[in-house]
């Protein structure tokens, strides 16, 4: 019993060794059958080249392969790329039949408007907005198959909760639907519940600029344009041109080294940000 125990160990070993270095031993074998005990040392050489040239190739293509799949605000990435993030932005902006407003279209459009390189790609982007089926399970399923870094998941479930606010729900409810959200995305409780607490914060002080307006019309837009770094003669694509830029310092991949508090604040910076755009930008269209 003890003998066949260790035969079996014995060649279980040698069959590992084999599947590891089947290269090598092969072509010292050829070698050695060829050119005797020079032709198997050059072959013992030919084959532990050609296995470490393998391991390079596989480590680059591992390497190009996972900056392909992490940089979510890569200037490379294309629209195409990122129509699971689009789907699921349109979805939760008009969760469980709400209305599906220009206001809505306008908020998904305008996070993704940037990725369109051609015509071609603003075209692809409204058609996707166009859809009613955004089956929100499969865009998930295809979220964690780009194998996005974590900061990135974190990103996109931002822009869901951004997207979830814009309806008149209460706070019980986007806290249900946010948890199960996060939860499929594999989120930290901390990280995702900082998130939903700013939402909660701001409660009934949606997108339509209720907190400005507090204030006053007039001194609300001009807070609105001094928090976008704009004159008050700025056009509509200035004013969307300069939200972009200061949208993208909120942005994890500009904060690797952020502490918690830090992303908190990042966090409410970029809802401050949307919500300065988006009242300058119905003031401009009613003009």
């Amino acid at each position: 019993m003890i003998w066949a125990v260790i035969i079996i160990f014995i060649a279980v070993f040698f069959l590992s060794l084999f599947l590891s270095f089947w290269k090598i031993i092969v072509l010292t074998v050829i070698g050695s059958v060829i050119g005797g005990p020079i032709g198997g040392v050059i072959g013992f050489i030919l084959g532990l080249c050609i296995s470490q040239s393998g391991k390079e190739k596989a480590r680059i293509s591992g390497t190009q392969r996972n900056r392909q799949n992490q940089q979510y605000y890569d200037g490379d990435v294309t629209i195409k790329w990122l129509t699971p993030m689009v789907h699921m932005a349109s979805y939760y902006a008009k969760y469980q039949g709400q209305p599906w407003t220009s206001q809505k279209v306008n908020f998904v459009k305008s996070m993704f408007e940037s990725y369109c390189k051609t015509e071609e790609d603003y075209i692809y982007l409204r058609d996707t907005l166009k859809q009613n089926d955004h089956a929100i399970q499969r865009q998930i399923h295809l979220i964690l198959q780009q194998q996005l870094d974590y900061d990135s998941k974190l990103e996109v479930f931002k822009l869901c909760a951004q997207a979830l606010y814009l309806n008149d729900l209460n706070d019980q409810i986007m806290q249900v639907v946010l948890t199960d959200l996060a939860e499929k995305l594999w989120l930290r409780q901390q990280d995702y519940q900082a998130i939903i607490n700013l939402f909660k914060t701001h409660h009934q002080q949606d997108f339509n600029g209720s907190s400005y307006r507090q204030q006053g019309s007039s001194s609300a837009l001009n807070i609105a344009y001094t928090r976008l770094g704009l004159s008050t003669t700025a056009t509509k694509e200035e004013v969307v041109k300069a939200y972009r830029v200061k949208i993208m310092k909120c942005h994890p991949d500009k904060n690797p080294n952020a502490t918690a508090e830090e992303k908190e604040k990042l966090t409410q910076q970029s809802i401050e940000l949307q919500e300065a755009k988006d009242l300058i930008v119905r003031h401009l269209e009613r003009v």
